[in-house]
């Protein structure tokens, strides 16, 4: 009979998974989900800084051209008001109005009320400062992924040889 008794322990045994084995399983599943959600937020950051520089690098280079034709640059508050009006000017100006058209469709759209918006690559107004002062230059302001965060704004200023 004890025979018998062990013979029937190990058949059951083999049929499936103790709790040990399972809670394992379950803690390296919910690992390698953490990090591949921490992976695909790393990409999307950088696929949106990316596409950011990429749209900023235009535009300044179109201000650059605006202000060597026109021997000024545009002024602006650092609102969405400011980037509306350069918008206008620069597309007002022919050198400049060439390079905007490098913007992809998802840089340049239209707002609700008409008016046109420049995007950064996560969807966020960039915003547009100049004032006359000695020793400021145009920069373009973008908040970021996070807009809470100010550790990943990106504020890039037109390079003094434009």
């Amino acid at each position: 009979m004890n025979i018998r008794e062990t013979t029937h322990f190990q058949r059951r045994r083999t049929r499936g998974f103790t709790l040990a084995e399972l809670a394992l399983a379950l803690v390296i599943a919910v690992l390698a989900g953490w990090l591949l959600v921490g992976l695909g937020d790393s990409v999307r950051r950088s696929q949106g800084m990316r596409r950011t520089r990429r749209t900023i690098a235009t535009v300044m280079r179109a201000v650059g051209a605006y202000g060597r034709e026109t021997g000024q640059w545009p002024l602006g508050e650092g609102d969405a008001p400011s980037t509306a009006a350069l918008l206008r000017g620069l597309k007002g100006a022919t050198p400049s109005a060439k390079l905007l058209r490098r913007l992809g469709d998802d840089a340049l759209t239209k707002h609700a009320d008409g008016s046109e918006v420049l995007l950064d690559g996560f969807g966020r107004r960039l915003l547009y400062r100049y004032q006359d002062d000695v020793g400021d230059r145009p920069t373009l302001h973008s908040v970021g992924m996070d807009p809470a965060d100010g550790s990943d704004d990106l504020i890039v200023p037109l390079p003094w040889d434009e």
